[in-house]
């Protein structure tokens, strides 16, 4: 199973994804390719994760099992349309019949966190192909969402298709619903809010408030979430890093805005180790790794 690399940041990352790399099933996984082949026509390629990861086979299959559930699917290769297409495959699980306890957050499949997670949803989502393939009724599921702190402008919960929320104040994310079937994620959570830094925060505000000439206000997480003032400081140190910055409540032009900024500071000498994921920010799952970029950031360009 591929996993994206944070681990030389977090030892226990790794540690946390051997833990649930340990509880993954290969002969199951072999069932659930078939599963999607038989649905979509499609033949798997690479790895399952590579596989799934654009979003694509995920939104195929939903549209075969209910037509029309997934209105758009993003063929292209940028991040921010590949995650959108995990999170419409996601957001359309509950009218399907599938519990939204039971579906993984974005992150889980695009980076290879959790792919038991994902795995876990897959087998749900069998599941109730069946039992409507032998005609038993499966009740439609009312989404759950737990409350988040938005910024201002920021999509309600209705448009933001990610199925994990970001939290408010500085415990930032909560490990959504899977926390009662992994208890390790929120071990994982633990440790990396520990290592969290207000004091280093206050500074890297203070720095981008000196820069944009604009204030930082509220929780930071959802102050930087919409990647406009992310987007506002790459063009602070280098006038027009970013041509475009999109002012949507849409949640993937917040996260065009994310990626964007995320490829400036890549140029502006930012080493791939030291850069955050979108999601990272976007859902709030790591902002210890979004203040070690922008306070490398700030080293370089004080």
């Amino acid at each position: 199973m591929a996993h994206r690399g944070v681990e030389g940041a977090f030892g226990d990352l790794a540690e946390r994804r051997a833990r649930v790399d340990s509880k993954y099933d290969k002969e199951l996984e072999k069932i659930h390719i078939a599963f999607i082949e038989a649905n979509t026509g499609e033949k798997m390629t690479g790895t399952f994760q590579e596989w799934l990861k654009s979003g694509v086979v995920l939104c195929n299959l939903i549209n075969a099992l209910q037509p029309g559930s997934v209105k758009k699917i993003h063929p292209g290769s940028m991040a921010f349309k590949q995650m959108e297409n995990i999170s419409n495959f996601l957001t359309a699980l509950p009218a399907y019949g599938v519990r939204p306890e039971d579906v993984f957050r974005t992150s889980d499949l695009y980076e290879g966190v959790d792919m038991t997670a994902v795995q876990l949803c897959l087998e749900n989502v069998r599941r109730v192909a069946d039992m409507k393939k032998k005609g038993v009724k499966v009740e439609a599921q009312a989404p759950q969402r737990n409350p988040v702190s938005l910024p201002k402008g920021s999509a309600k919960l209705g448009e933001v298709k990610a199925p994990a929320s970001s939290g408010s104040g500085p415990k930032y994310a909560e490990a959504k619903t899977d926390d009662a079937a992994y208890g390790d994620l929120a071990e994982r959570m633990a440790r990396l809010k520990s290592k969290y830094n207000p004091e280093v925060e206050k500074e890297v505000r203070a720095w981008i408030e000196k820069k944009t000439g604009e204030k930082v206000e509220g929780d930071f997480q959802a102050a930087l979430r919409d990647g406009v003032i992310l987007c506002k400081l790459a063009n602070a140190i280098k006038p027009g890093a970013v041509a475009k910055i999109n002012q949507s409540s849409m949640a993937f032009k917040q996260m065009e805005n994310i990626s964007n900024f995320i490829e400036f500071a890549r140029g502006a000498g930012i080493s791939s180790s030291d850069l955050f994921q979108t999601v990272a920010l976007y859902e709030g799952e790591n902002m210890t790794q979004v203040l070690l970029t922008l306070d490398n950031l700030k080293r370089k360009h004080p």
